[in-house]
């Protein structure tokens, strides 16, 4: 299923990275945390998402935000670790 982008959502399309910090936080088109997931919901399933995680940040908390896209339907992303 293709989630429609609202019109608020259009600028997405600007820059799809997800940041993860070494705590597991995820920030996204300038929100943090749950603001960040509330925006994430509002991608086109279709659209490849880019992921940028923090070196330190440890891979059971990388797992947990993997499944949580997987759980609002994100279907592919480009995964990158380091610093910016």
């Amino acid at each position: 299923m293709t989630l429609p982008l609202s019109e608020s959502a259009a600028t997405l399309e600007e820059d799809m990275t997800l940041y993860i910090s070494p705590q597991g936080t995820v920030g996204f088109q300038g929100a943090v945390g749950a603001n960040a997931w509330a925006t994430l919901q509002r991608v086109d399933t279709d659209q490849r998402l880019s992921i940028h995680a923090d070196a330190d940040l440890p891979t059971p908390k990388l797992a947990n935000v993997l499944a949580g896209l997987a759980e609002i339907g994100i279907q592919s992303v480009d995964l990158a670790v380091g610093k910016p």
